[in-house]
């Protein structure tokens, strides 16, 4: 049993470590900024908000529904939450408004 165990340590080294990434929206995504509150809207990810975003994590979303691909700070008032489509992003938002104090 010791042999089992000894053979099969040095393999278990051997096995490729998954790295973690950074999210990194598209343009042709949507997104919203969400500390605009009731004055969120979703809006198409353009060339031009892509160089605005800064700091792209990963995100939990708002609900039980489509999970976003990535939350990215544009500025210290402004973090947008993007999703893969305008449904997707309009699901979403619709329901941290729902949620909203």
């Amino acid at each position: 049993m010791r042999r089992i165990l000894w053979l099969g340590l040095p393999s278990l080294l051997l096995l490729p470590v998954a790295q973690a990434s950074s999210p990194v929206p598209t343009a042709g995504q949507y997104g919203f900024d969400w500390l605009k509150g009731e004055q969120a809207r979703c809006v198409v990810v353009t060339p031009a908000l892509l160089t605005k975003l800064r700091q792209c994590e990963a995100s939990p979303g708002f609900g039980s529904g489509p999970k976003p691909v990535a939350s990215c700070k544009a500025s210290s008032r402004s973090e947008y939450i993007i999703y893969h489509n305008k449904a997707q992003c309009q699901q979403e938002l619709d329901t941290m408004k729902a949620n909203a104090p």
